[in-house]
């Protein structure tokens, strides 16, 4: 089961989104038939995270997440509410919910917060699609909440409040600039990313509120700092 489940997110991650849904719900069938719960929760985190790069498949990845945060929250178990609802963010966002994206990016990057200060749960788990790293990384909570934050200011700008949109950016850029000591080179290229994309946000932000000589300084930053992490699809 846990080997299906590694097995789908490598394909996602490799672009192969329709062997990562069948692997998933054949991990999905075995866990559900054996009641590991957790596991449940777990894959259809996964599903939830696959299918919404899919625009006809958001309704199944929103019942997949909704199924998964509810089960997450009957076990009580801290991180199985986190994943589920940082997926949840996502799914809630491709669907234009905004307002139900901002209150599970707050919730979502309150629980990482208290999170990043334990240790990682004990078990493997695939690399998330978003973040890069798996469940078992020290990285891990810091990445989903720096993630979180950063979808949080996406929802505050089309919700039209670009103050909270800003403080929310500064804080997902500040947490993601803090983690430079990704040593694995994907982990380091999903975070590099994920610095270019939450700069990018940053600067909407600014712009949004006429701060435009900041936006500038940031823009100049970003590009300077692509450059060196060599992350070419951010320079543009």
């Amino acid at each position: 089961m846990a080997s299906l489940s590694h097995l789908a997110m490598l394909a996602a991650r490799a672009g192969d989104l329709a062997t990562a849904r069948t692997l998933l719900g054949d991990a999905l069938a075995v866990a559900a038939a054996s009641r590991d719960r957790p596991a449940v929760v777990q894959i259809e985190t996964h599903l939830a995270n696959i299918a919404q790069a899919d625009p006809a498949a958001i309704p199944e990845a929103r019942r997949h997440g909704e199924h998964a945060l509810a089960l997450a929250r009957e076990l009580g178990q801290p991180y199985l509410i986190a994943s589920s609802l940082h997926a949840l963010i996502h799914v809630a966002a491709a669907s234009s919910d905004w307002q139900r994206a901002a209150e599970l990016a707050e919730e979502a990057s309150a629980l990482c917060a208290m999170l990043d200060t334990q240790p990682p749960p004990e078990h493997l788990g695939a690399p998330r699609m978003k973040t890069g790293t798996p469940p078992s990384s020290r990285l891990h909570y810091g990445a989903m909440q720096a993630d979180s934050l950063q979808m949080l200011c996406v929802a505050r700008t089309m919700l039209g409040e670009p103050q909270e949109a800003l403080e929310a950016e500064r804080a997902a850029l500040a947490i993601r600039q803090a983690q430079n000591d990704a040593v694995e080179y994907a982990v380091a290229v999903a975070f590099g990313f994920n610095e270019g994309q939450y700069s990018s946000g940053l600067i909407r932000a600014l712009v949004e509120l006429g701060a435009y000589a900041e936006a500038l300084r940031v823009s100049e930053q970003r590009v300077a700092r692509m450059r060196i992490l060599d992350v070419p699809y951010r320079l543009c």
